[in-house]
């Protein structure tokens, strides 16, 4: 994937609170900052939020959501 260079200005007690969570995390915060602007939604799919979307598709076709629900209901006893 091809790269580029962007420059952000931010206060400094957050650009250290972020130094700190990318070391303890062992990740850049270009990788960071990559990762949360790539979550952002697309100006054309802006009802669904990133977490939405990656679970589109895990329920099959062919269960209802009311199936699903009793399913869950069942096996946690609500």
């Amino acid at each position: 994937m091809a790269s580029t260079k962007l420059t952000l200005l931010i206060d400094r007690s957050t650009a250290a609170r972020a130094k700190r969570y990318s070391k303890r995390h062992k990740t850049s915060i270009s990788r960071l900052v990559g990762r949360m602007l790539a979550d952002l939604p697309d100006a054309v799919d802006t009802d669904m939020t990133p977490s939405v979307r990656r679970l589109v598709g895990l329920l099959p076709d062919t269960i209802s959501i009311g199936e699903h629900r009793h399913a869950l209901r069942q096996k946690y006893r609500l």
